[in-house]
């Protein structure tokens, strides 16, 4: 059952907020009109339509039980076998951009000889999450993409290699690694973007793009250079339920951190005094939400939700974003107009500032 309330929200656009019995999955879906795309573009050689290229996938779990910090580890999906190797979920900044991306691509899609955004074949996907997400750029074909970086074993992958099918040389398909055992690839089986499991459609290979210092961790969560009169605002993902958390505290930061979230470092400073910033939970679906309004606190409240108190300040010259997916109920926040704005192209509505910040960090 879904109950809708729509309500204004100080200088916020007029919402919609849809309460919902179960967590539903992340995925951006944009309508789709082909344009005219010949598969002669494309001299990659993909796999035909057969029982292999489709038994591979795997939908995330994120119906099984509700999504809180307790529960929710990276990687962690509905059919999948246990990790590789003991760190091939860690994931550097780069690597959470690829992963948060090819998420994003979920469901688009495939289309031989299609090179995005609303359409894919394998090689294109790749293609264009290196590009879009980390500015990389990679050969059209996946022949010329496995000629990139440096060949990896299949048992020390790691979050951002690229995984091929067929002989070296004369590979017909490619798919992005996203940790413990999956991958992001354009099926042409099932006709669209999907997660796969290497345990039931197995590469042959491996090849890694990313650089040593692509790949390196960032440090954890910490108040070194808070000023005494700041709060750093830590921003947390989680790659299996692509939701962010925004927090004030170490404590839960490194908590979550722990839990298998990415620690995405400091979103924003915010002050010590000021409009107070509310901080609200739906223990129907694990979104988090923040306001400044308390008329839009006392309705989610009423509409089920939980007051978690004052999460921080608002208070300075810094707009803090907010923006909506209309298809998963998360809202996201961020300083960032460039990140603003990729994701209004992905479909997030874009819902006017939401408080301001003293500075970025």
């Amino acid at each position: 059952m879904k109950k809708k309330f729509k309500f204004i929200v100080g200088s916020l656009s007029l919402l919609s907020i849809t309460l919902i019995s179960s967590p539903k999955h992340f995925i951006l879906k944009k309508p789709f009109s082909p344009p005219p795309v010949s598969a002669t573009t494309d001299d990659e050689k993909e796999f035909s339509v057969t029982e292999e290229d489709t038994r591979g996938f795997v939908t995330p779990n994120l119906e099984s039980e509700p999504l809180s910090n307790a529960n929710i580890i990276y990687g962690s999906t509905k059919g999948s076998e246990p990790s590789t190797n003991a760190t091939d979920t860690k994931a550097s900044a780069k690597q959470t951009a690829l992963v948060t991306l090819a998420y994003a691509q979920l469901g688009k899609p495939y289309y031989y000889g299609a090179t995005g955004s609303d359409r894919f074949d394998c090689s294109s996907l790749v293609q264009y999450v290196y590009k879009t997400a980390i500015n990389m750029s990679l050969p059209r074909t996946t022949t010329e993409q496995e000629k990139q970086g440096t060949e990896v074993s299949l048992g020390s992958l790691k979050v951002g290699d690229l995984l091929f099918w067929g002989t070296k040389g004369n590979s017909q398909h490619v798919g992005i690694y996203i940790g413990n055992g999956q991958y992001i690839h354009a099926s042409s089986g099932y006709g669209k973007v999907v997660i796969g499991s290497r345990t039931t459609y197995k590469p042959q290979f491996a090849r890694r793009v990313l650089s040593a210092a692509d790949l390196k961790d960032e440090e954890p969560p910490s108040t070194v250079g808070q000023a005494s009169n700041e709060r750093y605002i830590f921003r947390l993902y989680n790659p299996n339920s692509g939701l962010h958390h925004y927090t004030s505290s170490v404590y839960e930061a490194t908590q979550l951190k722990i839990a298998g979230w990415t620690y995405e470092r400091v979103g924003w400073v915010a002050p010590t005094t000021g409009t107070a910033v509310y901080r609200l939970y739906n223990p129907n679906n694990g979104l988090h939400h923040y306001t400044t309004s308390t008329y839009e606190r006392d309705s989610l409240v009423k509409a089920g939700w939980k007051n978690e108190g004052t999460a921080w300040m608002s208070g300075g010259s810094v707009a803090d974003y907010r923006l909506y997916n209309p298809n998963s109920g998360e809202h996201h926040y961020t300083t960032s107009a460039a990140e603003k704005n990729n994701l209004v192209k992905v479909g997030w509505n874009y819902e006017n500032i939401g408080w301001y910040a003293v500075r970025t960090f």
